[in-house]
């Protein structure tokens, strides 16, 4: 018979220093803390993710990355207007970060930024207030322009963990390098294996930023990965079909839980007819052959846009 040891985390299982209980366990709090961020749009914070990540992943998902995703992610729908003076905006930092991930324009956060000042009665809210004018002089270099969208940012994110596990190259980067951060090139997997690797590793950080349950990307990866090779479809369709939905998600949604609600009515599974419209499209062209997402959007584009919108 197993005898928990009083003290004992049931979270951690007593790996994290010093011990504590399960509602102190660090891993729990912080990522509690990380999905309470993007449920109320803050960007006065930033996910934490000191106990999340592998040391691997941790290495490719810096702050500069993370501050980045949680910007895009929280971004209003295109076209929208942003109100800075609404809660989301209440710290000078957020309001900097708003101009710098799109939220809204430099001129708008200035402007806003310059209204706070003159309303400033303390000389700790004027402090505050004028660094957070010169963060935002400095913040035009390393802006955020257009986006391609969180989900397909963060899977070729994860893609170059694996493409450049064995490269010797070893960097130390300093300077200008944050917006270089912002960039994440696909790098499709090589095997099944690879794949496979890639979705531990996409739930792992979905869930470690809080973006969604483990429950929920799941079933999302079940309805449209799993659901694509128990129909005897070859890893590379679904691999490929994954990336159309990642791509339909993040254009027409920008809240975690919209998205994974869009992607869940989209890809539910009793809705077969759907599916076996356009799997046999992608499986078609041959995905052996395939070089790129984008070829394959050219020949089912006018079907699918029909089709995701069901």
């Amino acid at each position: 018979m197993c005898i928990r040891r009083i003290g004992s985390c049931t979270l951690c299982k007593d790996t994290i220093a010093p011990a504590h209980v399960d509602a102190a366990c660090p891993l729990g709090v912080g990522i509690a803390a990380n999905a309470q961020l993007f449920v109320t749009k803050s960007l006065s914070g930033s996910p934490t993710l000191t106990y999340s990540l592998t040391h691997e992943m941790a290495a490719h998902f810096t702050r500069p990355v993370v501050d980045a995703i949680m910007g895009i992610a929280c971004a209003p729908c295109q076209g929208a207007q942003v109100d800075l003076k609404s809660a989301a905006y209440t710290h000078a930092n957020a309001v900097v970060k708003a101009a710098v991930y799109g939220h809204a324009s430099f001129a708008e956060a200035s402007a806003e930024l310059a209204e706070r000042l003159d309303a400033a009665t303390t000389d700790l809210e004027v402090n505050k207030i004028r660094g957070a004018l010169d963060s935002l002089k400095l913040g035009v270099e390393s802006a955020i322009h257009t986006s391609s969208g969180v989900l397909a940012f963060c899977w070729a994110r994860i893609s170059n963990i694996l493409s450049k596990r064995n490269d010797p190259t070893f960097k130390l980067e300093v300077g200008k390098g944050k917006a270089a951060s912002h960039t994440a090139t696909l790098v499709r997997p090589k095997n099944e294996a690879e794949f496979y690797e890639m979705i531990h590793l996409f739930i792992m950080l979905t869930v470690a930023l809080g973006m969604a349950s483990a429950t929920i990307v799941s079933k999302f990866l079940d309805d449209v990965v799993y659901s694509a090779i128990r129909m005897k479809e070859s890893w590379k369709v679904a691999h490929e079909l994954l990336m159309l939905y990642f791509r339909e998600i993040d254009l027409t949604a920008r809240t975690p839980g919209s998205e994974w609600r869009r992607s869940d009515s989209m890809a539910a599974e009793g809705d077969r007819a759907r599916s076996n419209r356009v799997i046999p499209t992608c499986a078609k062209i041959g995905c052996h052959s395939l070089e790129t997402t984008d070829e394959l959007e050219r020949h089912i584009s006018d079907e699918t846009s029909h089709l995701l919108t069901l």
